[in-house]
């Protein structure tokens, strides 16, 4: 059965200002000229990118995927542009996006991941594969996202606005939340667009998009007090608080680069998914086996599935090859802290801050340690990283309990209902609140 391409421009994604720009760009993509049907095109020629600098394993795995496309098959040419687009060769996996979708029944992943490849680089282009995707599939949330700010990018308001929303009316979370706060604050609505970002707050504190939203709202209002601590805040934070979008984070099954295995791993420990991540790093530290970097992450992962021995170990042959390495010693401490050695981890946090009194986490550590044998000095490092981060939770529920301990019940229980408000999914702390209140 024919089913010719001409059908999906009587929708756009990005909303009506975009006509023009959707024309262009579904020409671009060769919206017009390419309609699927039961006999193929002849097979196109894609060269191999350059891959003079390539890890071996990636170019390996180029080279054998790219002998597949003789089959034909969308398969084998979705996987070789997986492969193109986790390392970075972009140009070259959007032209394999083609003909992946030109070849396969349901094209919705090859359309939206080759928009993903020109977001950045060609949005006009992008608009185009990302309009033909929203007629695959319009329940993508990712998707809408993607469009909203790309409507941004090309300063359509109205086309973000209906973007954002399409995103909230499939779910109210974080991201859409605060792509519908910027449009608010790109038209001075203030007070809307704080309303939208607290509302998103309560879902994911830690969000560097987040406090830079907060910051150029609290400049608009004329408050630079805040506008400055907000900015303090985002700088602080990573950009990844976990995985959002499912199908991008699936081609990161064809890294083999230490980089993109990196990444990956950095990805899923933000998730919680911490097999698969230590599965990743460890991939990819048998490219690099020496990099302190991936290391760290390895030692994390270690810690947070309990192999606290392996991780302390791996700490100190860090700390034996580079003694300043600030971060293998502050692993090194939390290692000593689950292994019930609190006295040396103190040593090491104390070693961390003499040089780097602004180290967040090490004044953390010792706020903890300190807790019940110098409670004023602990409430001194606790207030310290409250002050510099408001979004940890951690440091007000060791500050609850030291002010329980001494008898300022209702401060303690206003700080754990703050903990609870910045990590609503700790129900061990919730079931504390509880006790507390009715004691």
């Amino acid at each position: 059965m024919n089913r010719c391409c001409h059908r999906h421009v009587t929708t756009t994604t990005c909303g009506r200002p975009f006509a023009v720009l959707l024309v262009l760009a579904l020409a671009l993509t060769g919206l017009f000229s390419a309609c699927r049907n039961e006999n193929p095109p002849a097979l196109p020629e894609l060269a191999l990118p350059d891959l003079s600098n390539a890890e071996a394993g990636v170019t390996a795995a180029l080279k054998e995927q790219h002998a597949e496309l003789s089959r034909g098959d969308a398969s084998a040419y979705r996987r070789y542009a997986r492969t193109l687009q986790v390392h970075d060769y972009l140009d070259e996996a959007v032209a394999a996006y083609e003909v992946a979708a030109e070849r396969s029944e349901d094209s919705f992943e090859d359309l939206y991941l080759a928009g993903t490849c020109l977001h950045a680089k060609n949005p006009v282009r992008a608009l185009g594969f990302f309009a033909r995707a929203r007629n695959e599939r319009k329940n993508y949330l990712p998707l809408h996202l993607a469009c909203g700010k790309l409507a941004q990018d090309l300063g359509d308001s109205a086309a973000a606005r209906t973007n954002f929303d399409r995103a909230l009316k499939l779910k109210r979370t974080s991201a859409a939340l605060l792509g519908r706060a910027g449009i608010h604050l790109a038209e001075n609505e203030i007070p809307q667009a704080l309303d939208l970002a607290r509302e998103a707050q309560q879902i994911s504190a830690r969000d560097r998009d987040l406090w830079a939203l907060f910051a150029r709202a609290y400049t608009k209002s004329g408050d630079l007090i805040r506008s400055r601590k907000a900015q303090a805040i985002a700088k602080s934070l990573s950009m990844s608080t976990g995985i959002a979008d499912a199908i991008q984070v699936e081609i990161y099954q064809e890294a083999k680069s230490y980089l993109a295995l990196a990444r990956y791993a950095g990805l899923l420990l933000n998730a919680d998914r911490l097999v698969e991540g230590q599965n990743a790093i460890e991939d990819a530290l048998q490219i690099r086996p020496e990099e302190p970097t991936g290391l760290h992450i390895l030692i994390r992962i270690m810690g947070r599935r309990g192999q606290y021995h392996s991780a302390y170990d791996m700490a100190e042959k860090l700390l034996n090859k580079d003694a300043d390495d600030h971060e293998a010693a502050f692993l090194k401490a939390v290692m000593l802290v689950d292994l019930a050695r609190p006295a040396e981890a103190l040593g090491v946090v104390e070693k961390i801050a003499a040089t780097k009194p602004d180290h967040i986490e090490s004044r953390l550590l010792m706020g903890a340690i300190l807790g019940k044998a110098r409670p004023k000095l602990a409430k001194a490092h606790l207030r310290f990283v409250i002050d510099k981060d408001p979004t940890k939770p951690e440091p007000y529920l060791y500050l609850a309990q030291i002010l329980h301990r001494e008898g300022r019940k209702d401060r303690a229980i206003a700080l754990l209902e703050k903990f609870v408000e910045l990590a609503p999914g700790d129900q061990h702390v919730k079931r504390l609140l509880g006790q507390l209140r009715r004691l």
